[in-house]
């Protein structure tokens, strides 16, 4: 018997809560990825999101602190997803696309997410 190294059942499942949540982000997204792929954080702060966040925290209540977390727990997916880990899991063009793309987009772009919606809800 021998386990993969796949992060979805490694770190992600004995870790915060919250590394889920950028995949919950992207399932409640309208985005999708149906024309063009990407990783970008932006799915963390669409209104379908925010509405998901609400429900869940009425169940299961979230902090101020975790909502602030959020930036981190998707840059680490960033990083061992995408960079570390991509060329598992994408064919040759699409992981030097998706590594480009996390190191001149992504990584920034999460340093300037504005929670202050999703700050609202646990408030």
């Amino acid at each position: 018997f021998k386990f993969s190294t796949r992060w979805d059942y490694d770190w992600f499942r004995i870790e915060s809560r919250l590394l889920d949540f950028y995949f919950l982000s992207r399932v409640s997204s309208r985005t999708g990825d149906k024309t063009q792929f990407s990783y970008s954080a932006h799915t963390l702060t669409e209104p379908r999101f925010v509405k998901f966040i609400a429900a869940y925290h009425e169940v299961y209540p979230l902090t101020r602190t975790e909502i602030e977390f959020l930036p981190f727990a998707y840059r680490f997916f960033i990083l061992n997803y995408v960079i570390r880990e991509g060329a598992r899991f994408f064919r040759a063009d699409l992981c030097a696309q998706f590594r480009r793309d996390a190191a001149n987009l992504y990584l920034a772009e999460s340093e300037k997410l504005d929670l202050s919606e999703l700050l609202q809800v646990v408030s």
